[in-house]
């Protein structure tokens, strides 16, 4: 028995010696019974996929408008003359009955607003009126209208802004109110005081600018408009750009002088704005087609402030929005 361990031993061993020499062949078996388990697989599906078979009503094309106007605290006047446009309403799917829909009031809205509504007034229920949009059977479109009412009692700056929303005016099985096309609409009216005269004659006052500030987004050559000497100038160099004259103090102005050059790049014209609680307010435009060298811009009405605002300044003839001013002073 001794004997046979060994032997058999060697046999193996034998046997794996020629296995290796047959053509150095390495046989590698694979076994197709292995399944991935099924827990490794993460479908991220919804419980219910979030498509709306409803018919909606949205609003089309243009839901921001934007009005100008001026006032004299009396008499406002719209200077668009537009005082009354359509909202385009559409239907996704035609239906076999009259859809009413309308535009409501809503203050929420505001949020959703992006412009500029700082210091702006609700517009008054009383200042306008909207019709109502009928889509009949088989349409699915049709028009609301926003008109602009009293205008005259639209005379607070900067204006007024009211944010409108769709709905309908009965429900309508089926049917709804997108609430992510358009279904809101803006209006909003600037308002700026009719308060500069441009008759460019001397009124009575104290002219002074030893303490104003005047700060601008073009600063080179700010100083040459108070140095008394009526020479060097200071010059916006395109529309864009704006001065301020910023006193320590309220105080009441009367109107402004400016001196400029006697070439065409004289000022011809000059957007003029009050500071009244922490915003600029338009006062009106400046304008002249004479040939002079002074200019004597007058307000109506002499306004109470800390800070005067000039903005669109152009040469004669608004021939360049780059015109030369040598001095520029207040008057008490």
């Amino acid at each position: 028995m001794k004997r046979l361990i060994p032997i058999f031993l060697f046999s193996l061993f034998l046997i794996s010696i020629i296995s290796c020499k047959k053509n150095n062949v390495e046989i590698v078996t694979q076994d197709s019974t292995y399944q991935l388990n099924a827990q490794y697989f993460k479908v991220d599906l919804p419980d219910t996929f979030k498509f709306d078979p409803s018919n909606i009503v949205y609003l089309s094309g243009q839901t921001n408008i934007t009005l100008n106007g001026r006032t004299d605290g009396q008499t406002t006047i719209i200077t668009d003359n537009v005082t009354s446009f359509p909202f385009k309403v559409k239907m996704k799917r035609a239906l076999d009955k009259t859809v009413k829909v309308k535009l409501v009031a809503d203050n929420t809205l505001l949020s959703e607003y992006t412009g500029v509504k700082t210091n702006y007034k609700e517009l008054p229920a009383d200042n306008f009126s909207i019709s109502e949009a009928e889509i009949t059977p088989g349409s699915t479109e049709a028009d609301l209208k926003f008109t602009l009412k009293s205008i005259n009692t639209l005379n607070a700056p900067p204006g007024y802004l009211v944010p409108l929303r769709l709905d309908l005016v009965d429900p309508v099985e089926g049917l709804k109110v997108s609430g992510s096309i358009a279904y809101a609409v803006f209006v909003k009216i600037n308002i700026a005081f009719d308060n500069i005269e441009s008759t460019n004659i001397p009124f009575a006052g104290t002219l002074f600018n030893d303490i104003i500030t005047f700060e601008s987004n073009k600063s080179s050559g700010l100083q040459y408009l108070k140095d008394g000497l009526f020479a060097s100038t200071w010059y916006p160099n395109n529309a864009s750009i704006y001065l301020t004259a910023k006193l320590p103090q309220e105080e009441t102005i009367k109107g402004i002088v400016i001196n400029t050059v006697n070439t065409h790049y004289q000022v011809g014209s000059v957007k003029v704005s009050v500071e009244e609680n922490g915003a600029f307010i338009g006062h009106g435009e400046f304008v002249t087609t004479e040939r002079t060298t002074i200019l004597y811009i007058k307000f109506k009405k002499p306004v109470t402030t800390k800070s005067i605002r000039f903005t669109d300044f152009y040469s004669l003839n608004k021939s360049s929005p780059d015109p030369d001013i040598t001095e520029l002073r207040l008057v008490r």
